[in-house]
């Protein structure tokens, strides 16, 4: 199946970063697997105790051309509205997306949202050990397309940030092949 995920099942830290419109994803590769229906997220909270419940953001898919892991140069597929639920309860929230052909090699994985001063939406594992893949990108202009602004800022949160370094808490559940 379309089983994939780096982070183990434990949310250790939130991360936000402002009033901005920021994304964190994974590259995913899957060997035995046709098409990508169902995305695992787990949600961060907020630092002033409320929760991001009702929050809209997005689940982007896009084809990694090359293959290796930078979403940069990455082509959206689909990009499908959600909305945030069980935040901050450590718990995997499932979203049905648009049936995605994943054959072609890498995805990468990405949520996207306009988070506030408040908000910590990325849930990151940093216990596990890194695999040096979570991409986080802040201050482009489209939710549905957020790798490919040349005026913000985009890496691997090892590098960003490297007393974060650890694993989006972003991954796919068991489906049908």
């Amino acid at each position: 199946g379309c089983t994939f995920q780096w982070s183990d099942d434990d949310l250790e830290m939130n991360i936000g970063v402002g009033r901005i419109n920021s994304a964190w994803g994974v590259p995913m590769s899957f060997a035995v697997c046709d098409t990508l229906t169902t995305v695992i997220v787990q949600w961060g909270t907020t630092n002033d105790g409320s929760t991001l419940d009702g929050a809209d953001a997005y689940i982007v898919i896009s084809q990694d051309p090359n293959g290796d892991g930078d979403p940069l140069d990455a082509i959206v597929l689909p990009c499908t509205p959600v909305i945030v639920k069980n935040s901050a309860s450590g718990e995997w929230v499932s979203y049905e997306i648009t049936p995605t052909d994943v054959t072609a090699g890498t995805v990468h994985v990405s949520c996207s949202m306009l988070t506030t001063a408040v908000q910590f939406p990325m849930g990151l594992d940093n216990t596990s050990g890194s695999a040096e893949n979570s991409w986080t990108g802040f201050g482009f202009s489209d939710l549905c397309d957020p790798w490919s602004d040349a005026g913000a800022t985009y890496g691997v949160i090892d590098d960003l940030a490297p007393d974060l370094a650890g694993n989006w808490m972003i991954g796919t559940p068991p489906q049908q092949p």
